[in-house]
């Protein structure tokens, strides 16, 4: 039996429905969630869907993958422990690491990060980064190995905007950007909404997409217990580059939304006489 399947949650009339993306994925969601998993609809907005998803059934773990339809991976059990419930690991950065360990990227450590780095992996003994940072990207990263003979899990975030700036932004790059307007309010209110309207209209697109404080993608891997050096550095750009490609495939979508909605805003303005 499969024990990852992968799915995407699309628009019904009352919620989302599943859309396994092989009839074995669709075998493990039942077994997982329930034999009414496919044919049911999951609550709307996007958040709540997700909630239930983790409440239902025997789902311990549900990965949201981004992009839209909304794309998410679910196991039988998390993969990933939480590090943070274990006993403090020996850092090999040390000191080194203060608040960037990382250049241009963040697989771009500095070379006295990169020489620690490489020291722990190849001793084989037990160690924790800890999330540390890149100065030019917003990105974060942590490589662990728990015990002897354990693999090396690599973990990468990348992160964009907060909540109410990302929605602006989506609005005003829907409408094209500095020729549309100075941000996602200039172009609502020259539509012609005031402030309660605007603030109303960001809201609703932060609530229906789940947007937050954070708003990240996360990726992990688990690497050989003898990677070495340069395993680890890919691994750091592999997962760098798919947390990117999420991203965007995320904005892209808050994009189209907004843009819909200003097509709207705009017809009902023209049919609502002054």
């Amino acid at each position: 039996m499969n024990d990852v399947a992968y799915f995407t949650l699309a628009p019904a009339a009352e919620g989302f429905t599943i859309a396994p993306a092989s009839a074995v994925d669709g075998a493990l969601i039942c077994r997982l969630l329930g034999a009414d998993a496919l044919s049911r609809a999951w609550p709307a907005p996007y958040p709540s869907a997700l909630d239930a998803l983790r409440e239902a059934g025997s789902a311990l773990f549900v990965e949201p993958l981004g992009g839209y339809p909304h794309r998410l991976r679910l196991y039988p059990e998390d993969p990933f422990p939480d590090w943070a419930e274990v006993e403090p690991l020996p850092n090999p950065f040390g000191d080194l690491v203060r608040d960037y360990a990382a250049s241009w990227g963040i697989s771009d450590l500095y070379e006295e990060n990169r020489a620690r780095l490489e020291a722990a992996l190849a001793a084989g003994e037990p160690f924790d980064t800890g999330w540390f940072g890149a100065k030019k990207e917003i990105e974060s990263a942590r490589l662990v190995r728990a015990y002897v003979g354990a693999p090396v899990t690599v973990e990468v975030s990348s992160q964009m905007d907060d909540d109410f700036d990302l929605a602006d932004t989506a609005f005003w790059s829907a409408a094209g950007g500095n020729e549309a307007g100075s941000c996602g309010a200039d172009v609502l209110g020259k539509i012609g909404l005031d402030e309660e309207a605007i603030d109303t209209e960001l809201a609703n697109l932060v609530d229906y997409w789940g947007l937050g404080e954070d708003n990240s993608a996360i990726r992990r891997e688990a690497l050989a217990p003898d990677a070495g050096i340069e395993a680890a550095i890919e691994a750091l750009e592999r997962l760098a580059g798919d947390c990117d490609v999420e991203l965007e495939q995320l904005f892209e979508a808050l994009k189209a939304f907004a843009g819909l909605r200003l097509e709207a805003l705009r017809e009902e303005r023209q049919a609502t006489p002054d």
